[in-house]
């Protein structure tokens, strides 16, 4: 979905001229939901989080074409991506974890965190670029059985 959000971007932009970077410390609290449960609500929140940020991607290039299609890409994307990703770190959060799982959700939301302050730091300016920085996410969200927040 990210891939598509980015290539949407390009075709947008072809032609036109956090809230703090320490990892999280938050312990997650037990959840009530079984796993099978959990990881539907998981996969919505990060179905909504991915449309989101194609969408927003978009918006973000046509409001701001100033610039080459690089520049308004890397803006767009330091923009739009890490924001994007905080919330959705923010909603699983407020899920917590069902029990005996808070180390792998913990893992999953630690490379979330990770690859978000790697974007704020070094902003990819191509979608290679980007899906490297997403790249470490993929694992421990496939671990647990996250694949709606696969990259």
């Amino acid at each position: 979905m990210l891939l598509a959000a980015v290539l949407a971007l390009a075709a947008v932009t072809t032609g036109c001229g956090s809230d703090d970077d320490e990892a999280s410390a938050e312990v997650l609290t037990t959840s009530a939901l079984a796993k099978n449960a959990y990881v539907q609500k998981v996969s919505a929140i990060c179905k909504k989080t991915n449309e989101g940020m194609l969408e927003s991607l978009v918006k973000y290039g046509e409001a701001h074409p100033q610039g080459d299609r690089e520049e308004v890409a890397r803006r767009a994307v330091v923009n739009t991506v890490p924001p994007a990703l905080d919330r959705e770190v923010d909603a699983i959060r407020e899920l917590g974890a069902p029990s005996g799982d808070a180390k792998k959700v913990e893992a999953y939301l630690d490379a979330v965190e990770a690859a978000t302050r790697a974007i704020e730091e070094k902003p990819p300016t191509d979608i290679f670029k980007l899906q490297a920085a997403l790249e470490p996410v993929n694992r421990p969200a496939l671990a647990y059985g996250l694949d709606g927040c696969k990259f």
